[in-house]
């Protein structure tokens, strides 16, 4: 799945990855400029679409990292003026959602530029994803659409691809020479367990490393205890 956007310079379209489009929606609000009223597509695999327009003077949208949902907004410029809104002020909008057909969205696509990241964009999005329910540190979240990235939260945190205990298994490393301490990070757990299928815990899992040299972590796995 893929989707679609209309800016300034014409349309754009990505593959549908929540690590790429987090990264991507960092800057002005995590949120992707459309031209006023410009329509957000949700391509299928046959071609068809939702298409989605905000009938607003110009608008924004992004998707959600964690729920891969899309919210929309208007800006309220020129209306918001010194941070207060004056007394009466009326600003209206609205979405509307139809489905499209290829007849639609081909031509869309045949002049679409396709949005990649920048090269500090990949840099971040190009880090381990978390693999269910055990990881060995070898996949990129680039690869996986619903996948989150661990993140380095010091100096001296560095993925290799290889490097594992096991074959084709990659390792991530802290390599501490001043600061003592380093670790990366995953805040991201989902249990698939009865009777709901799918349930999100927010967790903390920390690599951590304290003390001077090099660790190497190959592999991390998650168990449910009883």
């Amino acid at each position: 799945m893929g989707f679609a956007f209309e800016q300034q310079g014409g349309h754009a379209w990505s593959e549908l990855n929540k690590t790429k489009w987090h990264n991507l929606t960092l800057d002005n609000r995590r949120a992707r400029a459309c031209h006023p009223r410009g329509p957000l597509y949700l391509l299928k695999p046959d071609g068809s679409a939702l298409e989605y327009r905000v009938d607003a003077p110009s608008h924004y949208h992004h998707v959600c990292e964690w729920g891969m949902d899309y919210h929309f907004w208007m800006d309220v410029r020129p209306f918001l003026r010194d941070g207060v809104l004056p007394a009466g002020t009326h600003i209206e909008a609205s979405t509307t959602a139809r489905l499209v057909g290829p007849d639609v969205t081909g031509p869309l696509l045949k002049s679409a530029r396709y949005l990649d990241l920048t090269e500090q964009e990949r840099f971040y999005a190009d880090l381990p994803a978390y693999e269910e329910p055990e990881n060995t540190f070898a996949v990129s979240a680039l690869d996986r659409l619903d996948a989150q990235t661990w993140t380095p939260t010091s100096e001296g945190c560095a993925w290799h691809r290889d490097g594992g205990y096991g074959p084709g298994s990659g390792c991530l490393s802290v390599r501490n020479h001043y600061s003592k301490t380093g670790s990366w990070q995953q805040t991201y757990v989902e249990l698939i367990t009865a009777p709901c299928p799918s349930f999100v815990h927010w967790a903390e899992l920390t690599l951590r490393f304290d003390g001077r040299g090099t660790a190497c972590f190959s592999n991390v796995r998650w168990e449910m205890v009883a």
